[in-house]
């Protein structure tokens, strides 16, 4: 059996979310900023729990899987939140879209939780549903990340 624990207020920093994940086996964040995105990045490395990170907006969507101290985390890829990134507000978000992404995520969560498969860990999966595309990144961690580089090696 898998319970799941939602959290129906606003987490406004990293450290509420630790709190709010304390006991949690895997955070699944699906938010709509790119600030809610980072900081659960930063409070899944600092808790060492896996994070299931994905995102929708537009005709486009990405899933990745972070392990902590194992594989490449958010700001591996992307370095800091963009300042002026699009908004799920400004490019709308297309229900089939988020659904598509809302089910990958389930899996991978399933996939972590019942140990069987393999993550989307050290890979981002992207989708353009305008072209019907899916793309697999292999992604590396990076051994200057500011938040997992601890115990990074270039050679992994």
């Amino acid at each position: 059996p898998v319970d799941v624990h939602g959290v129906t207020k606003r987490l406004e920093s990293g450290g509420d979310i630790v709190e709010a994940a304390s006991g949690c086996r895997v955070i699944v964040d699906a938010s709509d900023n790119f600030a809610t995105r980072f900081a659960a990045n930063d409070a899944a490395v600092e808790a060492g729990i896996p994070l299931v990170h994905g995102a929708a907006a537009g005709w486009r969507g990405q899933l990745m899987t972070i392990l902590p101290g194992r594989s490449a985390c958010l700001r591996c890829l992307f370095g800091e939140p963009p300042e002026n990134g699009g908004t799920c507000h400004e490019e709308g978000v297309l229900g089939s879209v988020a659904g598509e992404v809302g089910g990958l995520m389930a899996l991978e969560t399933l996939k972590l939780l019942r140990g069987e498969g393999r993550p989307l860990a050290d890979r981002l999966l992207t989708l353009d549903a305008l072209s019907g595309k899916r793309r697999i990144v292999r992604l590396r961690r990076n051994p200057q990340c500011g938040v997992c580089a601890t115990g990074c090696d270039v050679t992994e």
